[in-house]
């Protein structure tokens, strides 16, 4: 099998979207620059170094197996560092948020950040495709995209230490990847600032780390703004540090409602509302916005 495409980060929207269209996923060369990559891993470092592998899953035997045992992950980024908001609203990670999930598919909020530390002798992880937690009449496969994902390399990311393998090709069949034989995978191999750009349908899945050292990524998805988020997003920060963020990561929180349509042209229904209003007010001080 044909090894993923890479492509630089100058490289324009369209030119990512064709490469996903066609092979499920690209990578997309020094996408976060070495100070922004610096000052991620430094917000990261304490926190994972404080962290138990498992986390999250240790009671639950069957999740564990999948998340791995000896993989640490970290959840509610926009709270924790500053440089992981500038990755999450990064202009070529929305920009292609915004062509495969908006207008004319209502747009798109932040699904999860997550850090995903795989450790030394973590076996393979069983396929999936991230689409897989809404239920399956809500995504067929020819139906509109839901989410789209990009996982940022943190540290160098090689088929030893536990690449990201993707099967290529297989965002566009209908099959249940967690009980089908495992099809044939390709490791994306990439330098650290480096992302990996996929579509929400495309099966892929941790590598197994065959080294002695942990392989760091960032997982940012994002999905269409009517759906329920994986993550608790607008609860991951507080109120006080939600004024703090730009509108941009306030919006892709949650801290935006939006309007829906029913039988109507004019959109009228508005969804995510808070007292008969815009969500937005919530990160009102004195009646006018922070941020």
């Amino acid at each position: 099998m044909a090894a993923l495409k890479t492509i630089p980060a100058t490289s324009t929207i369209d030119e990512i979207a064709s490469w996903c269209d066609r092979d499920g996923a690209v990578i997309v060369t020094d996408l976060v620059g070495p100070e922004l990559l610096d000052r991620v891993n430094r917000d990261l470092d304490p926190i994972l170094d404080a962290r138990v592998p498992g986390y999250g899953y240790l009671d639950n035997p069957v999740a564990l197996e999948q998340q791995g045992r000896n993989t640490r992950r970290l959840m509610g980024l926009a709270a924790k560092s500053d440089a992981g908001v500038e990755c999450m609203t990064h202009p070529l990670i929305l920009g292609y948020a915004d062509h495969e999930l908006g207008t004319p598919h209502g747009g798109y909020q932040l699904n999860m950040a997550q850090v995903i530390e795989i450790g030394p002798g973590e076996p393979e992880q069983v396929l999936h495709v991230d689409e897989i937690i809404w239920p399956r009449y809500v995504r067929p496969v020819d139906g509109p995209p839901l989410m789209f994902s990009c996982m940022v390399a943190l540290t160098e990311f090689t088929e030893e230490n536990g690449a990201t393998r993707v099967a290529m090709g297989s965002h566009v069949l209908d099959v249940d990847w967690e009980a089908a034989p495992r099809p044939e995978t390709v490791p994306a191999e990439m330098a650290p600032g480096s992302g990996l750009f996929f579509k929400g349908r495309v099966a892929h899945g941790g590598g197994a780390n065959r080294t002695s050292q942990w392989r760091r990524g960032m997982t940012l998805t994002y999905c269409a703004n009517w759906l329920r988020t994986e993550e608790a997003t607008p609860l991951s920060v507080s109120l006080e540090r939600a004024r703090q963020l730009p509108r941009t990561m306030q919006e892709l929180l949650g801290f935006k409602s939006v309007y829906g349509s029913y039988l109507v042209d004019t959109p009228q229904i508005m969804l995510w509302a808070h007292d008969m209003g815009d969500v937005a007010t919530l990160l009102e001080v004195d009646g006018e916005s922070r941020s």
